[in-house]
């Protein structure tokens, strides 16, 4: 029998990321602007203070949440349009004094918000300061403030847009296999995971599909792994035009494929697995001889990890196997 071992998706890592960075820019932040509480304080301006006092205590909620509980509050929009408030209520007192930490808002929306959002909000955000700080400040001044606004909000975006397609580049890079296009190895333990919380919290079903072309050895001696390729090619495009959109397929490695079906109970699948097999086996390869298929069917039951699942699955195929090939067999 396998080892199945979970592993963390490269989306649950960037997630996991985002908020270490947002504990830290939490963190900074709060000690950023304490001592301008205080300042504010001591220089008679107590609505300033304690406006600043009010986006320090939020800031804490937040530090607090993502300590103890794990979880990111409003997921960046709360610091994100609070300081932009802030900073718009702080020119309108002290005009330029206040219109300097406009370049800081606008870094805390690209660095808490994604790409589109932040554009759209730090966009909005300019617009208003604009219109607050040409009542506080001469023209000149003020032609000079929105241009380096401009030109900053500009240049944080394009970053930001860079770098948001770079990550999407390596995720989909991490979670699909390059021969076939399917999804892989990373990304199914993932799915399944989810299907499993979603079976043990929600009674939805599921099953899975294990698929393993028959003798796939003898293609690549007899024909060359440049025909085996073009199999496996052909093979999945197969399987992936037979299933629904709400189905998800699986290269699992080398010749087996793994199919998960949401919300489906074990007859089902079973009758799905035995079509993808006739299908296979009278489909054109342009091989020497048809291509045949061996599966397994398994249904998640009550108490069940998804590696248990998975293996349970993985068992009924070699169970096809030693049973003659180009069968399913059911867990």
């Amino acid at each position: 029998m396998r080892k199945f071992t979970p592993t963390e998706s490269p989306s649950e890592t960037i997630l996991k990321f985002k908020k270490r960075l947002g504990l830290f820019i939490h963190c900074g932040a709060f000690l950023l602007v304490m001592p301008f509480a205080i300042l504010q304080y001591y220089a008679n301006n107590l609505p300033l203070a304690l406006a600043i006092a009010a986006f320090m205590l939020f800031d804490l909620l937040i530090i607090y949440l993502l300590i103890k509980e794990d979880t990111y509050l409003f997921n960046g929009w709360g610091l994100a349009l609070l300081a932009a408030a802030l900073v718009c209520y702080s020119t309108s007192i002290t005009g330029m004094v206040g219109a300097l930490w406009s370049y800081v808002a606008i870094l805390l929306f690209f660095f808490l918000l994604h790409w589109r959002p932040a554009t759209l909000s730090a966009t909005l955000f300019i617009v208003v300061e604009g219109y607050i700080a040409l009542k506080h400040l001469d023209i000149s001044l003020w032609y000079r403030l929105i241009a380096t606004l401009l030109l900053s909000g500009t240049l944080t975006s394009a970053f930001s847009w860079l770098l948001t397609e770079k990550q999407f580049q390596l995720v989909t890079l991490a979670t699909t296999d390059p021969l076939t296009g399917c999804a892989n190895r990373l990304q199914l333990n993932s799915k399944l995971s989810e299907s499993s919380y979603n079976f043990h919290r929600y009674r939805t079903p599921s099953s899975l599909i294990v698929l393993d072309i028959d003798h796939f050895k003898q293609i690549n001696d007899s024909q060359g792994h440049a025909a085996g390729d073009l199999a496996l090619t052909e093979f999945a495009k197969l399987m992936a035009s037979r299933i629904r959109q709400t189905d998800k397929l699986f290269r699992y490695g080398g010749e087996e494929f793994i199919i998960l079906l949401p919300n489906t109970r074990a007859n089902d699948a079973y009758r799905l697995a035995d079509s993808l097999r006739q299908a296979a086996e009278t489909h054109d390869f342009k091989l020497l001889k048809p291509l045949t298929t061996s599966g397994g069917v398994a249904e998640i039951i009550e108490g069940e990890g998804w590696d248990h699942w998975l293996n349970r699955a993985d068992e009924a195929l070699f169970e096809a196997k030693r049973s003659g090939r180009n069968r399913i067999e059911r867990a």
